[in-house]
């Protein structure tokens, strides 16, 4: 190794110590200006809380506020015209002096901040943008390595491929090993990326300020980046510093300065603009949640999911303290009681404890499905989990298997799932920061529609949009596959794109015929019948149902719609096609809204199919139960309807009268033994608990 590439070494490795150790010196200690755009209250206070903790600059910052916190402070200020950054952000409070740019109408916040930069440096970022350690630091040192620089960007989420992180504990890792290794590199760049540049000041004396006829104030800022770039500015990234983008919107913005080239813009633009507002969204009411535990499929995101329900009440957990709850407070059933139901929120990871939160009655039951049920699993689990996904106010699962077959058979139901690793958005639970990502958005989204009352319609067919989404993505990458087009046609059909949907659903159909799929017309082609009903095709939908029979069974079936339409029974028609295609949900709803013995009959045998037994007997009228069978199947029914709500006594009285006509029914007899014991063990763990937290004490 030569002298000078040895000297270059020893520096480097001395500069990397003194990163690691915080005490690598600043390029410079004057003041810097930082211009953050704030669009949501509670970014920004994220933001400015990282612009703290790691700038060591003197540094003033003004804040701009657009979009959501545009129309917030602008409500502030007609109550309190002397409104300032510290009364905004408060109760938090920074080290550094605000200035709050003044929402005035006709003038452009973001040009007024610029105008105002007196130093030598300044920054220009997002309140999307979470910095990291030393961040301007580093990006500071390249303007002193090189005199020609003119602007610098950290490397972002946006532009890099980077590991996905969950929380901020793991994103500050992540920049303090990034900081370690690459201390000191940066490379030139043609393309500055956007949200967030250190600029020179003297770049303002050439440009102006953002050109306010371009509406979109992400596209404006790359046009004004566009011209510091066609001024001969050069422009680096520093590869030792990193900063998170959260995603606006539902795809992923990287403004480069060269897609506005062609529009040869001005060579300077003076200061005004207009901007436009949407909607703050309202603080959820504080409830209580309370774990119910147990459950294979409490094992993976159990605590995260918990962790994101926006509410701030107490934490309970009823059963065995599981890994990830042992911040939650240990509660007995008896304790329960104790508990206002109205005010409590409920996450139950086990379809056993059905009865007990019936029993309780809270204000929000979100229910946690298995991603199936197996072949092992006995009768009385079956019946639990069908009771559990009829009385929750939302079914969580982490199967879109379990999703689909329960979204087809009720509304609220919600895919614990997704395949996109951006961060959308983000929360702040005891001290802890969560990077969201876009399922995980909308899942608050719902959750804060249940807290507050509102119908959370909307938000759960945002998740079929991402689905959407995600299948259309698939499709461009992978081309045409059986599975992606039928996957593609079943949320086409959610979401009542019934065109669509028919379009996806026939190329599915045409490749599993290709591929040899023996029962093709029963399991593609008939889907097409459900899609032509929908959109009031009913002859057409009886017509392609006939086209996708095989068996005699649905030779009767499909002769039984014939003769309906035949009698002019053109509702209970489509009904029954709906249920043939297992939209059972679909088919309850408009039973739901017809009269009549004959609709009232097929409602029942739905309830029963569906597992709704306390529904089901509301619709028999016992004068009715003439023959032994009818009467058999009531008392049956009574008797699954007590033991789900957990009178087993009541539930062996309508058995035995079951009996007395069929005395296969004292079968489900034995089930309780089964029964009992399975839920012991839950309460079992729950005593365990209770044991072991004495002794420890």
């Amino acid at each position: 190794m030569n002298e000078p590439s040895l000297k270059t070494s020893k520096w480097t490795s001395r500069a990397r110590y003194l990163w690691e150790k915080g005490k690598l010196p600043r390029p410079t200690d004057e003041r810097i200006t930082i211009i953050m755009r704030g669009t949501k209250l509670a970014w920004t206070q994220h933001a400015l809380a990282c612009i703290e903790r790691h700038t060591e600059q003197p540094a003033i910052v003004y804040l701009v506020p657009e979009g959501e916190l545009y129309q917030y402070v602008g409500e502030q200020w007609l109550a309190n015209p002397r409104l300032d950054a510290d009364t905004l952000l408060a109760p938090l409070t920074y080290s550094f002096p605000m200035k709050l740019m003044a929402p005035l109408p006709g003038v452009d916040s973001l040009n007024q901040a610029l105008s105002e930069v007196t130093d030598s440096f300044f920054v220009v970022l997002e309140d999307a943008v979470t910095v990291g350690p030393h961040w301007l630091t580093n990006l500071l040192w390249p303007f002193f390595d090189n005199s020609t620089v003119m602007g610098s960007a950290p490397l972002t989420n946006l532009t890099t491929q980077t590991p996905n992180f969950e929380t901020m504990a793991q994103l500050v890792a992540y920049q303090n090993q990034l900081g370690i290794e690459q201390c000191g590199s940066w490379e030139f760049t043609p393309r500055l990326t956007w949200p967030c540049v250190v600029l020179r000041r003297s770049v303002l004396d050439v440009i102006g300020g953002v050109n306010s006829e371009i509406a979109d104030k992400r596209q404006g800022i790359s046009d004004w980046l566009g011209r510091a770039e066609a001024a001969q500015g050069k422009f680096v990234i520093c590869h030792d510093s990193y900063a998170l983008v959260l995603v606006k919107g539902p795809e992923r913005f990287t403004i480069e300065v060269d897609q506005h080239q062609k529009q040869q813009p001005p060579a300077y633009v003076p200061l005004s603009a207009s901007i436009q507002t949407s909607e703050m969204k309202q603080t959820p009411i504080a409830l209580d949640v309370v774990l119910f535990s147990g459950g294979e499929q409490w094992s993976d995101l159990k605590r995260r999911w918990i962790e994101l329900l926006p509410v701030n009440g107490k934490r309970y957990v009823v059963g065995r303290q599981t890994t990830g709850t042992e911040s939650f407070t240990p509660m007995s059933l008896e304790q329960l009681e104790q508990l206002d139901p109205s005010k409590t929120l409920v996450f139950v990871s086990d379809p056993l404890w059905g009865a007990m939160v019936k029993k309780f009655g809270p204000r929000i039951w979100l229910q946690l499905l298995p991603a199936r049920l197996g072949e092992q699993d006995d009768l009385f689990y079956k019946k639990c989990y069908d009771f559990a996904a009829h009385q929750a106010t939302l079914i969580l699962t982490t199967s879109e298997q379990a999703y689909l077959e329960q979204t087809f058979r009720r509304d609220g139901v919600f895919f614990l799932n997704g395949e996109d690793e951006a961060a959308y958005d983000m929360a702040i639970y005891e001290r802890e920061t969560f990077f969201l990502k876009d399922y995980e958005v909308v899942f608050v989204e719902v959750i804060r529609d249940l807290v507050e009352g509102e119908s959370p319609t909307e938000s759960v067919q945002k998740q079929w949009r991402l689905r959407r989404r995600h299948y259309l993505n698939l499709l461009k990458k992978m081309g045409e596959q059986e599975t992606v087009l039928f996957l593609l046609a079943v949320y086409h059909y959610f979401l009542e794109y019934s065109e669509e949907a028919e379009r996806y659903l026939l190329q599915s159909y045409q490749l599993a015929e290709a591929a040899g799929h023996a029962n093709a017309r029963q399991t593609h082609y008939r889907f097409r019948s459900a899609i032509q009903a929908q959109r009031g095709e009913l002859d057409e939908a009886v017509a392609t149902f006939g086209e996708s029979m095989n068996k005699e069974l649905e030779q009767r079936a499909y002769q039984a719609l014939v003769d309906r339409l035949q009698r002019g029974e053109r509702s209970l028609a489509k009904v029954e096609l709906f249920a043939l295609n297992d939209d059972l949900k679909m088919a309850t709803r408009m039973l739901q809204e017809m009269s009549g013995r004959e609709s009232r009959d097929v409602l029942y045998r739905l309830y029963v199919k569906l597992g709704r037994f306390d529904q089901a007997v509301q619709l028999v009228a016992k004068d009715e139960l003439s023959a032994p069978e009818q009467q058999a199947e009531y008392e049956t029914l009574l008797g699954w309807s007590k033991m789900m709500e957990g009178d087993h006594q009541g539930a062996i009285q309508h058995f035995l009268q079951a009996a007395e006509h069929d005395e296969g029914v004292l079968k489900q007899i034995n089930l309780l033994q089964s029964a009992e014991q399975r839920i012991q063990e839950l309460l079992r763990e729950e005593d365990l608990d209770r044991e072991e937290g004495s002794k420890g004490s």
